[in-house]
């Protein structure tokens, strides 16, 4: 074996060795902290960083547009290159997925390439790429609607905490006006105005609400930790809230909402895959049509013992057409009318079914924003009840129990108050679903 013969083995193999080493992988990245005054938009927008469901759903809208190019890339020339060294006492052929090669008797380089070039395949190649599309549609839509489902977890969660944080400060506010009616309480009992049952009355009550108030506070850091949680970020994180618990407005009426189902990323996914399985009727239905195909090959062979060399090549231009196949292409394609019609039957479902929705969602918002305002009114009464009852108290003129009903009646409509809104605000986040926003 010569000293060139010998370069040329050595740089093949090392070629072969750079294909075939594997990548590196990327390191699995850690659970994010952060410090963070939040607000609902900050909390939509790191939900939808963290969300590892959307991010797998992103890979897949990648893969699909990846898949896409792989069929577009069938519309131009395909060139291979091939190569073997090799020594023996006898001929010998070799098959790879590109090219026959062959060996030369008592060993030798050879080198060939061949080109293929698509001159017509019945719309094969255009139809496969149009269903490519259409299925990195679908994985959009797909990703839109992970979106959708996301942001409208992450309101629901973010409500959730400011309806806690509400409900800790209305039992704080409730304690200390019963701390001060327990002062009082003793001084009265001490003067002998009234008995010791409604001192009694007054501790005991104290006590109830500061058990209430523990419960309030460990239901607002559950909350807190189901909203890190939802965020995708660490419990270590720290997170204050600089929104109040105030109602949203949602101003379109049911027949301005009923037109965005033909927007919904589930309806227009569906209506996506029917498009890609019309291209795939195509596709199957191109195989009764001739594939034509021109073909270019050469090839360069060096004998080692003898120190000779060949060069050939050939054009070609091949047609194939099936002419029996014992019924393949007609099953192939009535296969696919069958997925055709499947998901032409589930678009339609599914747009009746986003129909409902619509309107169960909007009749929930109106019917939960009616009640806030029935429950301002009701804030209104017991803070005047309040109010009386507290002045006839202090002129003797009422007992401790219509002052105490009075106090506890005031909290509780406040509690109804911010539940109302809370009710508002995530019905007003499960109408924007519906109607397929963020």
């Amino acid at each position: 074996m010569t000293k060139k013969n010998i370069i040329l083995l050595f740089l093949s193999i090392l070629f072969i060795c750079i294909l075939s080493y594997p990548s590196k992988s990327d390191d699995i990245s850690s659970i994010p902290t952060m410090k963070e005054n939040m607000s609902l938009e900050k909390a939509m927008a790191i939900a939808l960083e963290n969300n590892p469901m959307l991010n797998k759903m992103k890979e897949e809208y990648s893969y699909m547009g990846n898949m896409k190019k792989e069929a577009q890339s069938e519309l131009y020339p395909k060139l291979y290159f091939s190569t073997s060294v090799g020594y023996n006492n006898m001929p010998n052929i070799l098959s790879n997925s590109y090219n026959t090669i062959t060996i030369p008797e008592k060993g030798g380089l050879n080198m060939g390439l061949n080109l293929m070039y698509p001159l017509y395949t019945g719309g094969k190649i255009t139809s496969s790429i149009k269903s490519a599309e259409y299925k990195e549609l679908v994985a959009y839509n797909e990703i839109a609607l992970m979106e959708n489902n996301v942001s409208y977890e992450t309101k629901r969660a973010y409500f959730g905490v400011l309806l806690s944080l509400e409900t800790v400060k209305v039992y704080e506010e409730l304690i200390n006006l019963q701390q001060e009616q327990v002062k009082r309480s003793e001084e009265l009992y001490k003067q002998g105005k009234i008995a010791y049952v409604y001192l009694l009355k007054t501790q005991n009550e104290l006590t109830k609400n500061k058990q209430m108030l523990n419960m309030a506070i460990f239901d607002k850091e559950t909350k807190i930790a189901e909203f890190k949680e939802s965020l995708g970020i660490s419990q270590e994180s720290e997170i204050t809230f600089e929104e109040k618990m105030t109602a949203y407005e949602f101003d379109k009426t049911l027949q301005d909402c009923l037109p965005f189902v033909k927007k919904r990323p589930d309806v227009l996914g569906v209506q996506n895959i029917i498009l890609s399985a019309k291209e795939d009727i195509n596709v199957t239905k191109s195989e009764y049509l001739p594939q034509t195909y021109i073909m270019a090959m050469s090839d360069y062979m060096n004998k080692f013992m003898t120190g000779t060399s060949d060069y050939n090549y050939g054009v070609a231009l091949t047609i194939n057409f099936p002419v029996f196949d014992a019924g393949s292409r007609d099953f192939k394609t009535k296969s696919a009318e069958n997925l055709l019609n499947q998901y032409t039957q589930e678009a339609q479902k599914k747009i009746l079914n986003a129909q409902k929705e619509i309107v169960s969602a909007w009749w929930n918002y109106t019917t939960a924003n009616q009640n806030i305002v029935l429950s301002e009114a009701a804030i209104k009464e017991a803070e005047e009840i309040y109010k009386i009852m507290n002045l006839k108290y202090e002129a003797g003129k009422a007992i401790y129990l219509e002052l105490l009903d009075a106090t506890v009646n005031l909290s509780l409509a406040k509690l109804n108050k911010y539940n109302a809104i809370y009710r508002n605000n995530t019905a007003y986040a499960e109408l924007f679903k519906t109607i397929g926003l963020k």
